[in-house]
């Protein structure tokens, strides 16, 4: 029993999702599928007066965030499975959806903002409203230690989320940024062998702090990474 979201591929279609949901005692359920054509959404990033929309990007997420498709062929993933691009003007235009209600984020160079957009039977136009936020620079030194440092960041005592998941080439210096709204950030960070958030081994000793991001200013995290012995 469970609700459980079913992808289904069709030649020259985008992935479709159906939801199912499976009650206490049932044994069989049946579900119906509507192959639908790809779905287009376009529209613009609201920046202040000047202000341009360099280093912006978007990130589109579909309604009840569902698992992205797996198994066989689950390397096509979708479109909105990547950081989408915006133009120097703030427009964009992502074709080829999977049709659905999807929440958009616009985050970047130290602007953020969201907005939802119905393309559940036909294309749509979106504007995205942004405000200025803080940036956040995580940066780790040159090490042969691990091969991965994970992130992870609670926005003034709200729920821990992803901040950045890297792959880290040895001895060599890494950083990256991410624009956040301002507040407390409490922040953990572990060092592995790979970038998978269910890989186990610990190579170096985890690390945990607090900053303060404040609009328009970036803050520093520099992760000393210590070897386990």
């Amino acid at each position: 029993p469970g609700e459980y979201a079913l992808w289904v591929r069709v030649e020259g279609r985008p992935s479709q999702l159906v939801r199912i949901r499976v009650a206490e005692g049932e044994t069989d359920v049946r579900a119906t599928c509507r192959v639908r054509r790809a779905v287009t959404i376009s529209g613009s990033i609201r920046m202040p007066e000047g202000v341009p929309a360099t280093g912006v990007s978007l990130t589109l997420t579909p309604a009840g965030d569902p698992p992205a498709p797996g198994g066989p062929g689950g390397w096509e993933m979708p479109k909105w499975r990547w950081p989408q691009a915006v133009a120097t003007d703030g427009t964009f235009r992502v074709a080829g959806l999977t049709p659905s209600i999807y929440r958009i984020e616009a985050k970047g160079g130290g602007w953020l903002g969201e907005a939802v957009v119905d393309v559940s039977e036909s294309d749509a136009t979106a504007v995205v409203v942004v405000t200025r936020g803080g940036v956040v620079k995580i940066s780790v030194p040159a090490t042969s230690a691990a091969t991965s440092a994970q992130v992870v960041g609670s926005l003034n005592d709200g729920p821990w989320l992803s901040i950045v998941n890297m792959g880290m080439y040895p001895d060599r210096a890494f950083s990256a940024t991410q624009t956040m709204p301002a507040g407390r950030l409490r922040w953990r960070a572990v060092f592995r062998r790979t970038p998978s958030p269910s890989d186990p081994f610990d190579l170096a000793e985890p690390q945990q702090g607090e900053v303060n991001v404040e609009e328009g200013q970036e803050v520093e995290i520099t992760l000393s990474v210590v070897p386990r012995k």
